[in-house]
């Protein structure tokens, strides 16, 4: 596959979208473990690098370093946020994942446009 742009993501400037597609990564991550992972910051790196993988960008962004540190600790925490919801509802856990699986590859696509709106709130954007 040939690559046609340079970055995926250019900072300053695309800060709102990393945020959102970080987040929810993290979230479908937590959704479809069944059994939530001890190193959530490995799990971080993982996602990130099947990110790069498999961006139709030539590099992820024009400030690597940045981009890392900010993924990891967005990953890390919409990972964990949800992870704890699930200690204290199983059940919610099993429907949420149930729900997940049967979108198939529409998932990703459901989870970051809920996540789009969440983090405009949080952006005082709405």
């Amino acid at each position: 596959m040939k690559k046609h742009k340079k970055y995926e993501y250019v900072l300053p400037g695309d800060e709102h979208r990393l945020t959102v597609d970080t987040i929810s990564l993290g979230t479908l991550d937590a959704i479809t473990d069944k059994i939530p992972t001890d190193d959530v910051r490995e799990k971080a790196n993982q996602a990130m690098n099947r990110k790069e993988l498999n961006t139709e960008y030539e590099y992820i962004s024009n400030e690597y370093e940045a981009i890392q540190k900010i993924f990891i600790e967005l990953y890390v925490t919409a990972y964990n946020e949800k992870q704890e919801r699930y200690m204290k509802n199983s059940a919610l856990h099993a429907s949420e994942a149930e729900n997940i699986a049967s979108m198939g590859s529409g998932a990703y696509a459901h989870i970051r446009e809920h996540m789009e709106k969440m983090v405009r709130i949080a952006e005082g954007k709405v």
